[in-house]
């Protein structure tokens, strides 16, 4: 994660905004001994060459400035249930 809402690949190292980012999956865990504990584990795609990643954000009261970034700027475009 970088300011501002951009992810970097670690493949091609390119910057991108979140918002260009593709989103596959987005999973939020909690940890069992501690609520607090709280991740969101993304399947992306990067908008430069398409490698396939994963992010893992933190959440909640635990996140950084630039995780919030991220979360706030992911678009969700994957269809919704009954769209082709």
């Amino acid at each position: 994660m970088q300011e501002g809402g951009r992810v970097q690949c670690l493949t091609c190292r390119r910057s991108s905004r979140a918002a260009d980012v593709a989103i596959h999956l987005m999973t939020r865990l909690e940890g069992a001994s501690d609520p607090a504990d709280m991740l969101a584990v993304v399947g992306v795609d990067c908008p430069s060459c398409a490698t396939k990643g994963t992010l893992v954000l933190n959440y909640g009261p635990e996140s950084t400035p630039e995780e919030a970034g991220v979360l706030v700027a992911l678009e969700d475009r994957r269809p919704g249930p009954g769209t082709a």
